[in-house]
């Protein structure tokens, strides 16, 4: 094989599978394009999308509760009246009520009673008598309520849930693009081995011809044809092993796209594998970790919990105010009645609980959850610097470690030329050209796995930034495919 096709290969930068009669047509595709197929795909993932959008929905319940509530009721009923006298009464009322962003509650309110007796109680009063009450009350909360924490409380928790599923969602991404990049890079270790196999399989079979010719000259001894070939077959079997497993990550690739357990597939070289600013990684990582978003919510979870307990723990005092039309109309013996008034009035209300105790364990419930999550949000921040330090420091040994392999293939390149010309002059046997093929075949593996590691650790640092999914669309949300699947 040429070494530039190997290097290729081998580097994992073309991951090439095209194994007759196990695989079919290969598609290529590019790293990202494959993470896009597994979005597009993964059950899971797609059902991650339903749970954000019923966080969103969330939302939508809060803000109805500050809508209109209509509330009407009628009735007919047969009793005695306050005088003993049997009566019969219809009876009709309603009410238009909302809660205001202030915490205020207001009502409009329309009341219409008719009362009939079987005989008048009094020559002055009306028989039938109808009543009609119009007015408007307003309720405004002094102590407990005040502001209405509760509609305001729960609209953070809300977003702030929201912004959790958000979370889980990135996470469960995350998940799958880490078993991602696993298999990918297992493919491409697999490959290059491969590539490396087969480099040395063209060695041997080279040095088998030339043996051969010089078994019929006489100038090689049998051993020698025979150790060659014994190396060849070594080969060829380590070869077919290697095949068999390249299959297995084929297989499992296809089974995260959703392809066909045998479709062929090449992955393309990326055009720019991580990009990044040293200094500006640390923020990004934080802006990206759905973990810290997550004690991030749970921190806000619990500071709004410690004002709705301080809230409950208030004394209630309500200021009541109401205006209206009272209208009392009917017949009398001595003639008809209609009656209108303006009536309203001032009132305040209080209550207090006089155990405080369930309140005060409640409240310290909250602070005991807000300081859970301080201390769980100072262990994230810290695990994700060191991830981030691990990664780079990673990242700079490999690229030292790759030029001291690229120094040692170079060096066993030249010994093994020297052995060969020593070979041919009879100054060397069989033995030690083999023993050096051997090293200069480990140290090009050696080099080419170090450089398959290098872009592991680059595709780790794209995930752990976020990087990974800037050009990664998300799949939209499908409701008839999940009703069709009923």
């Amino acid at each position: 094989m040429k070494t530039a096709i190997r290097h290729r290969a081998i580097a994992g930068l073309l991951v090439g599978l095209s194994l007759p009669g196990t695989l079919l047509h290969a598609q290529t595709m590019s790293f990202d394009q494959v993470l896009q197929k597994v979005v597009d795909h993964y059950p899971s993932l797609r059902s991650t999308e339903y749970q954000v959008e019923k966080a969103r929905q969330e939302s939508i319940k809060v803000e109805s509760t500050l809508g209109w509530q209509l509330n009407a009721q009628g009735g007919v009923s047969h009793d005695l009246s306050l005088f003993g006298a049997p009566s019969d009464t219809v009876n009709l009322a309603g009410s238009l009520a909302r809660k205001l962003e202030s915490g205020a509650r207001l009502s409009l309110n329309a009341n219409i009673n008719r009362t009939d007796s079987d005989y008048a109680i009094s020559p002055n009063l009306p028989n039938p008598a109808t009543t009609t009450t119009l007015d408007m009350q307003y309720r405004q909360p002094l102590q407990k309520g005040a502001d209405n924490p509760d509609f305001v409380i729960a609209k953070d928790n809300a977003a702030v849930q929201q912004r959790l599923t958000g979370a889980d969602r990135a996470s469960r991404y995350d998940q799958v693009a880490t078993q991602l990049v696993d298999i990918y890079l297992g493919l491409a270790r697999v490959q290059s081995q491969i590539a490396n196999t087969q480099e040395a399989i063209v060695r041997s079979k080279r040095l088998k011809n030339y043996i051969a010719r010089r078994f019929n000259l006489g100038l090689a001894e049998d051993k020698d044809r025979l150790q060659v070939e014994a190396q060849l077959k070594g080969h060829e079997a380590t070869l077919q092993t290697l095949k068999q497993a390249q299959v297995k990550q084929v297989v499992a690739l296809n089974r995260l796209m959703g392809r066909e357990p045998q479709a062929g597939l090449e992955l393309q070289q990326p055009q720019a594998v991580f990009e990044h600013d040293d200094m500006q990684l640390l923020p990004r990582v934080q802006q990206h970790s759905p973990a810290l978003q997550t004690v991030n919510g749970r921190l806000e979870l619990a500071e709004n919990s410690i004002r709705a307990s301080r809230d409950a723990r208030k004394d209630q005092l309500d200021m009541v105010m109401y205006l209206g039309n009272k209208t009392n109309e009917g017949d009398t013996p001595a003639g008809g009645i209609n009656d209108s008034e303006v009536v309203g009035g001032l009132r305040l209300e209080y209550n207090r609980g006089l155990d405080r105790r369930g309140f005060d364990a409640q409240l310290y419930q909250a602070q005991l959850d807000r300081y859970a999550a301080i201390s769980d949000k100072q262990q994230v921040l810290e695990d994700l610097k060191y991830n981030l330090a691990s990664l780079l420091a990673d990242r700079d040994n490999v690229k030292q470690t790759i030029r001291a392999y690229a120094l040692s293939v170079s060096s066993e390149q030249k010994k093994l030329q020297d052995a060969e010309k020593r070979y041919r002059q009879g100054r060397t046997d069989t033995d030690q050209l083999i023993q050096f093929e051997a090293q200069l075949s480990a140290a090009e593996l050696n080099l080419e796995l170090q450089r398959i590691e290098l872009l592991g650790v680059e595709q780790k640092l794209r995930l752990l930034t976020g990087q990974l999914w800037d050009s990664i669309q998300y799949p939209a949300l499908n409701l008839t495919e999940g009703a069709a699947a009923q």
